[in-house]
């Protein structure tokens, strides 16, 4: 072989030899890859569906604790007294009505008499339902025989569909004689609807069963009235055993995740768990997420990652670092959606409550016609306390919502004790303030929710012992530094990277918000929090003047 034919071989087969192995460890690297992400991609979703399914489960137990407050508030009204026909009372069931659709859609709000007799409802005008009597193997003549309110899967009306009634029976205040039965009638599928779209979540992936593991609501129309069970159902699911597992471990009583092979949707991450109203076990919900929609995300970037491996190793490590950082963004975004969506939940499921606690204040209130001073003190100081749980909870959505500051000038030593007052320090706590004052442009409210934030966090960094927080503020020449010390135990080298990091506690209560919080409130001023970890000092540096064009 001549040398020029040597050079061509050369030219061909050292190519050759280095391309093959390049593909080959290319392909072997894009499979490792491609698995590796998925079952990422699966870990990931299961998380998210369990904190999803955990505020689900919460939006909707708070619900329905408020239409069975407002049931048995109905049940007592005085109009009732007048009889249960007269038009007073009526008007009562549509104020009743309107007051409850403007926190949750519901369907109807309905009177019966002691004949189980439906004789009014507020949507008059639309459900022609007065007269319609419950049959005598009605479940609301059930329940409402084994206590006086209760929740109720069953036809109500003339109509054949299945609705949730949420029910509470009309006593006489003399001699305690069942008179009748006040109820609230709601959709299934527009209650669970609701609440899947404050997290983004289609109502056809949502699934929800009674306590009796009965369909209420489900995207196939032919199982609902059917039992989990049953022939039916397990026949439409081929009685699948890892399903039928799955199901029996959220039947149990715990919140419980499973990759299924559906008939319908194919494979599936379906998240389960049950749901209390008042302590009592009503449902049991499933969000469930085909695993092609969580995949297809990747499918284009691992295309092209392939089509890469194939030409160059080098080329392919480089995208390889590229895509995962990239995925990292992603899952970052993914994790602050999160975040929105536990802030949400948090408003939701407060405000309820507190609706429910104020309108009971208002009522004891109108109630105390002898000006009982204790009463009066009592209801004062839930008042208060009301206050300062809204105010909490517009902290907390500040992290998501972010509003511009309102700068005014504001001493930063008023401003501590003002979140001072606000809180309630243990006696086992010392809190010594600054001598000295410094006056600088701010939002005075933005800046409180941060001290009390870093106060609250010192106090249970403290816990029970004996223990001293020391405030210091520091003025420089265009900035001053305010200084939290706390005796509390030091900052391991492992927590303090992620203390100000979204979702990260140490606590075993809290959402890990509060810190996240107050460095999007201090870095919107202009400044910076830092925190030292022995002794334990977070350090909050802020301008003298707003930069007004920066904002």
């Amino acid at each position: 072989m001549s040398w020029k034919d040597k050079k061509k071989f050369n030219a061909i087969i050292v190519p050759v030899l280095i391309l093959v192995p390049i593909i080959i460890i290319g392909f072997l690297i894009y499979d490792y890859t491609e698995e590796n992400i998925r079952n990422s991609l699966i870990e990931e979703q299961i998380k998210i569906q369990e904190i999803i399914g955990k505020g689900l489960g919460n939006n909707i137990s708070s619900d329905l604790k408020l239409v069975k407050l407002e049931m048995s508030l109905l049940s007592e009204t005085e109009e009732f007294e007048e009889g249960l026909t007269n038009p007073n009372a009526i008007q009562k069931i549509k104020e009743t009505y309107e007051k409850i659709n403007s926190i949750t859609p519901i369907t109807d709000v309905i009177l019966l008499n002691s004949e189980f007799q439906i004789i009014g409802n507020a949507r008059d005008d639309i459900f022609k339902i007065a007269g319609y009597e419950l049959g005598e193997n009605s479940v609301i003549r059930k329940t409402i025989s084994d206590k006086k309110s209760g929740i109720t899967a069953g036809v109500v009306g003339n109509d054949s569909i299945l609705r949730i009634t949420v029910l509470h029976s009309i006593n006489d205040e003399t001699n305690n004689e069942f008179k009748g039965i006040v109820a609230t009638v709601l959709e299934p599928r527009q209650l669970f609807a609701k609440h899947g779209n404050v997290y983004d979540v289609d109502s056809s992936f949502i699934v929800a069963l009674d306590k009796d593991e009965m369909y209420i609501s489900n995207p196939i129309h032919d199982l609902i009235g059917k039992k989990y069970s049953e022939y039916f159902a397990q026949t439409y699911f081929g009685r699948n055993q890892v399903q039928n597992e799955h199901y029996e471990n959220v039947f149990s009583g715990e919140i419980n995740s499973a990759i299924l092979m559906d008939n319908r949707l194919g494979e599936i991450i379906s998240t389960g768990l049950p749901i209390y109203v008042d302590g009592e076990l009503e449902y049991f919900v499933f969000v469930i997420t085909p695993t092609d929609i969580i995949l297809s995300k990747t499918q284009e970037s691992l295309l092209v990652e392939e089509i890469k491996n194939n030409l160059l190793l080098i080329a392919f490590a480089l995208l390889f670092i590229v895509f995962f950082i990239k995925r990292s963004k992603k899952l970052e975004k993914e994790k602050l959606a999160v975040i929105g969506q536990l802030s949400s939940n948090i408003a939701h499921d407060m405000r309820n409550p507190l609706g429910a606690i104020r309108s009971s204040s208002r009522r004891i209130e109108k109630q105390n016609t002898q000006q009982n001073e204790i009463i009066s003190q009592e209801i004062a100081r839930i008042n208060r306390s009301i206050k300062r749980m809204s105010h909490q909870v517009e902290g907390v959505l500040n992290y998501v919502r972010t509003t511009p500051i309102i700068a005014n000038s504001a001493s930063i030593l008023n401003m501590i004790k003002y979140s001072l007052e606000s809180m309630e320090i243990p006696q086992n706590v010392k809190v010594v303030l600054p001598e000295n004052d410094v006056e600088i442009e701010c939002d005075p409210e933005k800046l409180e929710i941060t001290f009390v934030n870093v106060l609250l966090n010192a106090v249970q960094a403290i816990g029970n012992d004996e223990g001293k927080i020391q405030i210091r503020i520091k003025e420089k020449k265009n900035t001053v530094v305010v200084e939290f010390e706390n005796s509390g135990p030091a900052i391991s080298e492992i927590d303090l990277p992620k203390i100000f990091e979204p979702l990260f506690t140490s606590k075993l209560k809290g959402t890990g918000l509060g810190l996240s919080s107050c460095k999007n409130i201090i870095e919107q001023h202009g400044g910076s929090i830092s925190v030292n970890p022995n002794p334990v000092v977070f350090k909050i540096t802020l301008p003298k003047k707003q930069n007004y064009e920066s904002q």
